[in-house]
């Protein structure tokens, strides 16, 4: 059993933590009844983290390991890992939350830099950062790093203005072409009839292409087999589309349709 005392005019608990080790911890209790109170509530969660029936503050790590492990386990194969990491380490790993450990990480914690970064970005951004973190912390209870509730839950996502969109009208897609470099247009032309990503665009390979049926096989994203999606799609080409791709086919000098922008 624990025990109170006095020194330097501070009131200490002596008492064994989560690992049965003896700990000594100094408080602001305003007299012995006060520290005895504080003992008391201790040694119920040192005993209820004993019987894992409650977390500890050191349970998971800190908030940077934390992400430093989600990127290494989770995201180092993903088509979206650099982003990943240059998120991560721009707003997480250097920032205010780094140094609190997930046993300590409170909703009020994650409130508190999501209103600063709200100053600097975008509804839209800072919600990504909540998504970040969320992920990660749901991440790791899956993979039995923590087992504390997720304090993100509690945190409201930011509301997103609702824009009206805006696309080309079909007579300014020829417009825009011809105005465009003439090395640019296939890359161009390609991204506006298929609607692919950046780097579902740059990985396509002439056997890819099926002019004869006019068909685009989608199957990759930048050096990886599989696109974002994780799967292969089958699309038409568009007549307008074909004359763009059958000239990047034959001047590219690799396999790649797409040193498709750099053919000038």
């Amino acid at each position: 059993m624990g025990s109170v005392y006095k020194k330097n005019d501070r009131w200490y608990l002596r008492f064994k933590d989560e690992n049965g080790r003896w700990r000594a911890l100094a408080t602001n209790a305003d007299g012995k009844a006060d520290a005895k109170r504080m003992l008391a509530e201790l040694e119920i969660k040192s005993e209820r983290i004993r019987h894992g029936l409650d977390v500890g503050r050191e349970e998971g790590g800190t908030v940077a390991e934390l992400f430093e492990w989600w990127l290494e386990t989770y995201s180092k194969d993903s088509a979206s890992h650099e982003r990943n990491v240059y998120s991560v380490q721009k707003h997480f790993i250097g920032g205010e939350l780094a140094r609190i450990t997930l046993g300590s990480l409170r909703a009020g914690h994650v409130e508190t830099f999501l209103q600063k970064k709200s100053k600097t970005y975008s509804p839209e951004t800072v919600n990504h950062l909540r998504r970040y973190l969320l992920g990660a912390i749901n991440a790791a209870k899956r993979a039995g790093r923590f087992h504390g509730p997720n304090p993100v839950t509690d945190v409201r996502q930011r509301k997103v203005p609702r824009r009206k969109p805006d696309y080309l009208r079909h007579d300014e897609v020829p417009r825009v072409i011809a105005a465009l470099d003439p090395g640019w247009r296939p890359l161009f032309a390609t991204a506006i009839y298929t609607g692919l990503r950046k780097g579902e665009l740059f990985a396509l390979r002439k056997v890819d292409v099926d002019l004869e049926h006019k068909l685009l096989t989608v199957a990759g994203s930048h050096d990886r087999d599989t696109t974002k999606g994780g799967r292969i799609d089958v699309i038409p080409i568009a007549d307008a589309l074909a004359p763009f791709l059958e000239k990047a086919i034959n001047t590219s000098p690799s396999e790649l349709v797409s040193a498709l922008g750099l053919n000038r």
